[in-house]
Protein backbone atom coordinates (compact mmCIF):
# COMPACT_ATOMS: atom_id res chain seq x y z
CA UNK A 1 0.00 0.00 0.00
CA UNK A 2 1.29 3.41 -0.96
CA UNK A 3 0.78 5.50 2.50
CA UNK A 4 3.68 7.45 3.75
CA UNK A 5 4.91 6.26 6.83
CA UNK A 6 4.54 9.83 8.19
CA UNK A 7 0.75 9.65 8.05
CA UNK A 8 -0.99 10.72 11.02
CA UNK A 9 -4.32 9.51 10.34
CA UNK A 10 -5.32 5.86 11.54
CA UNK A 11 -4.55 3.72 8.34
CA UNK A 12 -5.41 0.25 7.08
CA UNK A 13 -3.43 -2.21 5.04
CA UNK A 14 -4.30 -4.63 3.01
CA UNK A 15 -2.51 -8.34 3.94
CA UNK A 16 -0.75 -9.85 1.12
CA UNK A 17 0.75 -13.12 0.59
CA UNK A 18 3.38 -14.16 -1.45
CA UNK A 19 4.42 -17.84 -2.29
CA UNK A 20 9.02 -17.54 -2.03
CA UNK A 21 10.72 -20.39 -3.32
CA UNK A 22 14.43 -21.68 -1.63
CA UNK A 23 17.14 -19.36 -3.34
CA UNK A 24 14.64 -16.78 -4.21
CA UNK A 25 15.58 -12.99 -2.91
CA UNK A 26 13.32 -10.55 -1.04
CA UNK A 27 14.49 -6.74 -1.44
CA UNK A 28 13.32 -4.57 0.74
CA UNK A 29 14.44 -0.48 -0.01
CA UNK A 30 13.35 2.97 0.60
CA UNK A 31 13.31 5.64 -2.35
CA UNK A 32 16.80 6.76 -1.61
CA UNK A 33 18.33 4.32 -4.10
CA UNK A 34 16.19 5.25 -6.94
CA UNK A 35 15.64 9.00 -5.98
CA UNK A 36 19.76 9.50 -6.13
CA UNK A 37 20.96 12.39 -8.32
CA UNK A 38 24.02 11.86 -10.35
CA UNK A 39 24.98 10.76 -13.97
CA UNK A 40 26.34 12.99 -17.25
CA UNK A 41 22.53 15.06 -16.65
CA UNK A 42 22.88 15.26 -13.05
CA UNK A 43 18.91 13.16 -13.14
CA UNK A 44 17.39 10.42 -10.87
CA UNK A 45 18.73 7.00 -11.16
CA UNK A 46 15.47 6.04 -11.17
CA UNK A 47 13.05 2.29 -10.57
CA UNK A 48 13.65 0.79 -14.29
CA UNK A 49 17.25 0.73 -13.63
CA UNK A 50 17.67 0.17 -9.98
CA UNK A 51 15.24 -3.24 -10.92
CA UNK A 52 16.97 -4.17 -13.52
CA UNK A 53 20.43 -3.76 -11.13
CA UNK A 54 18.81 -5.93 -8.65
CA UNK A 55 18.03 -8.78 -11.34
CA UNK A 56 21.84 -8.43 -12.65
CA UNK A 57 23.27 -8.56 -9.34
CA UNK A 58 21.12 -11.72 -7.98
CA UNK A 59 23.52 -14.73 -9.33
CA UNK A 60 25.73 -12.64 -7.22
CA UNK A 61 26.52 -13.69 -3.54
CA UNK A 62 24.84 -11.49 -1.10
CA UNK A 63 27.98 -9.78 -0.39
CA UNK A 64 29.00 -8.98 -3.74
CA UNK A 65 25.55 -7.64 -4.08
CA UNK A 66 26.29 -5.29 -0.90
CA UNK A 67 29.67 -3.93 -2.83
CA UNK A 68 28.14 -3.93 -5.81
CA UNK A 69 25.09 -1.55 -4.87
CA UNK A 70 27.46 0.52 -3.28
CA UNK A 71 29.83 0.82 -6.09
CA UNK A 72 27.15 1.49 -8.67
CA UNK A 73 25.29 4.02 -6.71
CA UNK A 74 28.72 5.85 -5.29
CA UNK A 75 29.82 6.23 -9.01
CA UNK A 76 26.13 7.40 -10.19
CA UNK A 77 26.69 10.00 -7.13
CA UNK A 78 30.28 11.23 -7.90
CA UNK A 79 30.33 14.78 -6.85
CA UNK A 80 26.84 14.76 -5.53
CA UNK A 81 25.69 14.92 -1.85
CA UNK A 82 23.35 12.15 -0.92
CA UNK A 83 19.60 13.52 -0.96
CA UNK A 84 17.95 10.85 0.87
CA UNK A 85 18.62 7.47 3.35
CA UNK A 86 19.50 4.71 0.76
CA UNK A 87 18.19 1.44 2.43
CA UNK A 88 18.53 -1.65 0.62
CA UNK A 89 17.99 -5.44 2.12
CA UNK A 90 18.24 -8.25 0.95
CA UNK A 91 17.08 -11.38 2.03
CA UNK A 92 18.03 -14.87 0.34
CA UNK A 93 15.13 -17.49 1.17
Amino acid sequence: DRISMGNQVDQTFRQTGIHLFKSDILYLFTDGYADQKGGEKRRKFYYPPFQQLLTDLSSLTMDEQREALYYTIMEWMKNESQIDDMTVVGIKI
